[in-house]
């Protein structure tokens, strides 16, 4: 009863449809020791694991920065790539705990590789990406080098892109399972075989298109922001065999793992599924569309490239373009 209840098309305490997606997996590879770990939990009310620890006997600690709450394990700590393993270990999470979740809004690519080279093997694995990537693009945020350096600040340049993320965790041993945005869903692939499970084709899984924005990205925007349409500072991600010697090499710290991938400047666009006569089309739906460029664009061209992108024509001359007459 509970398991059709809860496996349900809204979601009952998760961000998104976790809920139902963590029962699914989980009655295939089994409860295990019903331990998980979490952390970017804020109170601890709206999480991946809130089910599983009020209706299925698990029980675990939850890491955030906000205020802490000993009756559910919650504590407080700022954490990144350089703390995450001590604090995991301080507060005695196994090895092979049967549930890690990952989201910390900016740096998780980076304190997920910390976590694995570590050691740590969770059962299940979640963590979450930026969904505003094709599913052929693997970026993430410039790793920060301490914890004074700013994070995410409410805008799209945030984590780790769902290809990334797949490259990082397939580094490792772990093979994606399903896709509920924001989060990505893995178990070991080792065990998976060991059950006799099959596991699906991942291109099958990983979100093709970015997810649309209800609002458009305003073209000003505060000095020194890195979300910015002209081009901003990221890094991409190789894949998975040019990757894997980098993430396992355990002579590379955070700072010098982080050094070792190449920095790139992703400029975006904004496109706009249909015209529209009104300059209000900042207001409209939009998708961001990412593009390597070889330096920020300035002046003229950076003001030609905000021009947004009409996907359907303009219905008195039959050109996209014209669309862009009316901004």
């Amino acid at each position: 009863m509970l398991h059709a209840h809860y496996d349900a098309a809204r979601p009952f305490f998760s961000q998104s449809l976790e809920d139902g997606a963590l029962l699914r997996i989980l009655g295939c590879i089994g409860h295990g020791g019903r331990k998980f770990f979490e952390f970017g939990a804020q109170d601890a009310m709206e999480v991946n694991t809130r089910l599983l620890r009020e209706e299925f006997g698990w029980s675990g600690h939850y890491l955030d920065g906000g205020e802490p709450n000993p009756g559910l394990n919650l504590h407080h700590a700022f954490f990144n790539a350089s703390n995450i393993v001590g604090l995991m270990r301080a507060h005695g999470v196994s090895l092979t705990v049967d549930l890690l979740s990952v989201d910390c809004d900016f740096d998780d690519f980076y304190l997920l590789r910390e976590i694995l080279l570590a050691g740590y093997r969770p059962r299940l694995l979640i963590g979450e990406f930026n969904a505003g990537f094709m599913l052929n693009q693997a970026y993430s945020v410039r790793a920060p080098h301490s914890l004074d350096d700013p994070r995410w600040q409410g805008d799209c340049y945030t984590g780790v892109s769902a290809l990334g993320l797949v490259r990082l965790a397939s580094a490792f041993g772990y093979g994606l399972v399903h896709a509920q945005s924001p989060n990505l869903f893995f178990v070991h692939v080792g065990s998976a075989k060991a059950r006799g499970l099959t596991l699906p084709e991942v291109s099958s899984l990983i979100p093709t298109v970015p997810k649309v924005a209800e609002k458009s990205t305003s073209s000003t925007r505060p000095s020194g922001s890195r979300c910015d349409e002209c081009g901003a500072t990221w890094t991409r991600i190789p894949p998975t065999s040019a990757l894997r010697p980098l993430a396992m090499d355990r002579s590379l710290g955070p700072e010098d793992f982080a050094a070792a991938l190449p920095a790139v400047t992703l400029a975006f666009r904004r496109v706009h599924k249909r015209f529209h006569l009104s300059s209000r089309h900042q207001q409209l739906e939009h998708t961001m569309v990412y593009r390597e460029v070889p330096a920020p664009l300035l002046g003229a061209e950076c003001s030609s490239w905000k021009r947004p992108v009409i996907a359907k024509p303009n219905p008195r001359t039959g050109r996209p373009d014209s669309a862009r007459q009316s901004v």
